[in-house]
């Protein structure tokens, strides 16, 4: 690689002018039509997430590699290797002249520039917009495939990473399963006590959080973080200067669909949306707990009319209550898991940094390539 000037850049509309890029925005296609012909071509249609792939008929509109975005969902954009596809009404094609343009290099480029834009329901990707919106380079065809080339070796290995993560958690699920079904471990054991009769032995201790508006925030910033109701991630809802606790606690989301949470020991607080669970009892295991409610859990269904509140969990959740060593026999094996899922994670975070910066190089001609 050697340092040079970033390249010309090209709005996809010039390039249309010119032929070198066609937009063109999907057709209507219902359940009806489906019904009517079904068989097994991909219908790609809005998305963000995933692939788009909203079903699958008996015609297609397209065999050839494509560009395709999503209108609606984001504006996220799709690389579609040569196959019979369609597309809806709600997602935009883009056609290149491959004499010119090499598809997975603009691809590239062009989800690079997505990636510091925001589209949302009301402003959506619509071909008008994007055509003034993005732009393209046209380097050299062979640097164009040898950039795409680099790039998409990155990729491989943040896909490797990403399936390795979903195996352990495959594994963490299935093992849940196989130890909390053990006679000695199953929450239906005659043994294992409800939340409240654990509670009323004095062994653990249920509460709520408190009311923190954004008010309280900007009036004592700081740096201990704050955790509320969360469908997804570790629930973080910001920080602020003062804490609630100081200990290891169970936390759990009575919205967002009830998810349980172990805390390690650290200064942070939780909203009134969240509730917390503190053992006061030497001979139970945090962890060991927490893996016990997260797999009765999982056979329940929170929502935003039933929710997760402490006189709620207090009736349904169960803990059987095996000697210490047992309980911490089987925390070990999964803190075993969890810690080669986070190096995985990473791992794929620090790929997808250096994927970041290397194509913020190579896609704008900062850095060459030898071909």
């Amino acid at each position: 690689m050697s340092d040079t000037y970033p390249w010309e850049q090209y709005p996809l509309h010039e390039l249309e002018e010119k032929g070198v890029a066609t937009l063109g925005r999907g057709n209507i296609i219902s359940k009806i039509d489906i019904n009517n012909k079904p068989g097994g071509f991909p219908i790609y249609s809005s998305s963000a997430k995933g692939e788009g792939l909203f079903g699958t008929y008996g015609d297609y509109m397209f065999d050839e590699e494509m560009i395709t975005w999503s209108v609606d969902g984001g504006g996220n954009l799709f690389y579609r290797p040569r196959h019979k596809f369609s597309v809806t009404n709600v997602s935009g094609y883009l056609k290149l002249d491959t004499s010119v343009l090499d598809y997975r290099f603009a691809h590239a480029s062009l989800a690079l520039q997505h990636s510091k834009l925001t589209f949302d329901y009301q402003t959506k990707a619509h071909p008008s917009v994007i055509r003034k919106l993005y732009h393209l380079p046209l380097p050299p065809l062979p640097e164009q495939k040898k950039i795409a080339e680099i790039l998409s070796g990155i990729d491989n290995y943040i896909r490797l990473t990403t399936i390795q993560i979903s195996k352990t958690e495959e594994l963490e699920r299935g093992l849940l399963e196989e130890v909390f079904l053990a006679p000695d471990l199953s929450p239906s054991d005659g043994d294992a006590l409800t939340v409240s009769e654990l509670e009323s032995d004095g062994l653990i201790t249920l509460g709520r959080g408190n009311i923190i508006s954004k008010q309280d925030i900007q009036r004592l910033p700081g740096g201990f973080p704050i955790y509320s109701s969360s469908g997804k991630g570790d629930g973080k809802f910001g920080e602020y200067g003062e804490h609630m606790f100081d200990e290891e606690l169970i936390t759990w989301s009575i919205d967002g669909g009830g998810r349980l949470f172990h805390r390690k020991r650290h200064k942070f607080s939780v909203t009134n949306v969240c509730g917390y669970l503190r053992i006061n009892e030497p001979h139970l295991d945090y962890r060991y707990a927490h893996l016990a409610l997260v797999f009765q859990h999982g056979r329940l269904r929170f929502d935003y009319s039933f929710k997760a509140h402490p006189s709620v969990i207090r009736e349904i959740y169960r803990l059987p209550v095996p000697p210490l060593e047992r309980q911490k026999e089987v925390a070990d094996i999964f803190d075993g898991i969890q810690r080669t899922r986070l190096a995985l994670m990473e791992k794929n975070m620090q790929l997808t940094n250096m994927k970041s910066a290397v194509a913020s190089d190579l896609l704008s001609g900062r850095k060459r390539v030898s071909v």
